[in-house]
C-alpha cells in the first residue's frame, strides 16, 4: 500500500478512534468540540502530508519539509486556541486537548510511515 493512502487511513482511523473514545466520556459540547478539532486536524494533515511528501523523499529538501510540517502544525494550533477555542465557538478543554492529541498522533503515524518507507527501500537496495 502507498504511504499516502496508509497515512489518510491511518489517521482517519486514529481520530476517529479518538473521537469516539472521547465522545463516551463528554457531553454534547465536548463531543462538538472534539468534533471541531477532528475535522481541523484531517483538513490541515491531510493536504499537507500530500503536499510535502516530494520534499521529504529528497535529501536537499527533506529539513525543509520537517520544519515546514511543524510550523504547518503550530499554525493549526493557534488558529483553533483564536479561531475556535478564545471565541467561545466550543469548549475550550476537550478541544485544545483532542486538537493537540491528534496533532500528535499523526506526526507519530507519519513518521513511522516514513521509517518504514526508508527502511523498506533500503533493504531492496542492498545486494543479496
Amino acid at each position: 500500500m502507498k504511504s499516502t493512502t496508509q497515512f489518510v487511513l491511518g489517521a482517519t482511523g486514529l481520530i476517529l478512534l479518538g473521537a469516539m473514545t472521547a465522545a463516551a466520556a463528554l457531553d454534547s459540547a465536548g463531543d462538538r468540540a472534539v468534533l471541531a478539532a477532528s475535522i481541523l486536524v484531517l483538513g490541515t494533515q491531510l493536504p499537507a502530508h500530500v503536499l510535502l511528501k516530494a520534499w521529504k523523499r529528497r535529501s536537499d529538501r527533506f529539513l525543509a519539509a520537517m520544519a515546514a510540517g511543524f510550523a504547518l502544525r503550530v499554525a493549526v494550533l493557534i488558529a483553533g486556541l483564536f479561531v475556535f477555542a478564545l471565541p467561545g465557538r466550543v469548549e475550550p478543554v476537550p478541544f485544545l486537548a483532542a486538537l493537540g492529541g491528534f496533532l500528535v498522533a499523526t506526526v507519530i503515524l507519519e513518521s513511522a510511515i516514513e521509517h518504514r518507507r526508508v527502511r523498506t527501500n533500503l533493504a531492496a537496495s542492498e545486494p543479496g
